[in-house]
């Protein structure tokens, strides 16, 4: 009974591997099919390789606002500008411009669904398929088909070995030797090869382009690069807009709030770097507008971490400065006031830096005679202070 269950699994795992190997095969082949047609391909089309119908829509707005055709509000409302032209030699921005030249525009998510379904949109996917950039529908169903058959053979594979799990540790019906946990080994592994093999199969599959497609999109932006905003090309490949799919058409993510973050700063928009006030600098920090992804919230948050921070170390300089220009104020003060007499501890001689001034003070007075000094003999008892040459204030009766 074990050894035909490690033969069956051997044969589970052998059709694995086999399928696994063709799906990519079959779609190499798929690609390598059509040919380009060696035309130079305008911002439009290179969009649809790159983002797909979303993309080109997106860069069709991007081209109009530019040429102040239409106005994109905040809330993503787009309508035309007065006095502007409302007509396009393009049939995409055509196509557009017919959306949001009706009384109150249209949303940018209303126009990339329309335009997108649109003719100009079908059209322009048609003119990629004649030159040879992009598949048709049906060319991938082998690959596909190929890949559906992996699948299968992964959900047989785990369910072999939880069988084989269950009846060597539940059940007892098979022994706990080395050729029962090999079979459960071996429909293990090559089922969580086989599924991990068709998520990722599937996701390749969805791409469209072929392999002329690929080169010229690649040269594309090697020509422009990414992650500037603008429209044109650069539109095209660069400028990922809202409602666009992470991954279209061959298309790599794009960060979003790159072209934000190289925009120039400072009140006149020049190319210093502004730095305001401190107390300002807090108010901008602190109220700042919540947003609404968890990643940009992520990110604003340690943003905001580092800045108070900095805030914070700022105002602790700045009061172990002010300290330090209050205690040197009442140094000097406190030494402008010693300095009116020359009174200074007995025994030191010379210099009296570094030692406390005392303002002098009234003579000792003694009954019925003047002021005399405390150093003198008074009653044949030399009387002598610690403060050498400082008159003793007070009076004796």
């Amino acid at each position: 009974m074990e050894l035909v269950l490690v033969v069956a699994a051997a044969i589970i795992a052998a059709l694995v591997v086999t399928t696994a190997l063709a799906v990519p095969r079959e779609r190499r082949r798929a690609k390598s099919v059509f040919g380009a047609s060696g035309l130079d391909l305008d911002a439009y089309e290179l969009a649809f390789l790159a983002g797909g119908p979303a993309r080109a829509v997106n860069t069709a707005l991007a081209s109009l606002a530019v040429r102040e055709q239409v106005r994109v509000a905040r809330g993503g409302r787009v309508t035309a500008i007065a006095d502007a032209p409302t007509t396009s030699a393009d049939p995409v921005e055509q196509a557009v411009l017919d959306l949001v030249t009706r009384p109150g525009g249209a949303s940018a998510a209303e126009i990339r669904r329309r335009a997108g379904d649109g003719s100009a949109v079908a059209e322009l996917r048609r003119r990629l398929i004649a030159q040879g950039h992009l598949l048709p529908d049906g060319f991938l169903e082998g690959a596909r088909r190929l890949n559906a058959r992996l699948r299968a053979l992964a959900v047989l594979a785990l369910a072999a070995a939880a069988v084989t799990l269950v009846l060597i540790v539940f059940t007892g019906t098979l022994a706990s030797d080395a050729a029962s946990w090999a079979a459960f080994a071996i429909a293990a592994i090559s089922g969580g090869c086989a599924l991990i093999a068709s998520v990722t199969y599937a996701a390749s599959l969805r791409d469209q382009l072929s392999h002329a497609g690929e080169e010229a999109l690649r040269q594309a932006r090697e020509r422009q690069p990414r992650g500037v905003l603008a429209h044109g090309t650069a539109g095209a490949l660069g400028a990922g807009g809202r409602g666009e799919s992470r991954r279209g058409h061959g298309d790599r993510p794009v960060r979003p709030g790159r072209a934000r973050r190289s925009a120039p700063r400072g009140p006149d928009r020049g190319g210093g770097r502004h730095r305001p006030p401190l107390l300002r600098q807090r108010r901008r920090v602190l109220g700042r507008r919540p947003l609404r992804h968890g990643r940009q919230r992520r990110r604003r948050r340690r943003g905001n971490g580092l800045r108070f921070e900095r805030v914070r170390l700022r105002l602790e300089r700045l009061r172990k400065q002010r300290l330090r220009r209050w205690l040197r104020r009442r140094v000097r003060r406190w030494l402008r006031a010693g300095s009116g007499g020359g009174c200074r501890p007995a025994g030191v001689a010379g210099s009296t830096r570094g030692t406390p001034r005392v303002p002098l003070r009234a003579p000792l007075r003694v009954a019925g005679r003047g002021p005399v000094s405390v150093s003198g003999s008074a009653g044949g008892r030399k009387s002598t202070s610690r403060w050498s040459g400082c008159p003793v204030s007070g009076s004796s009766k």
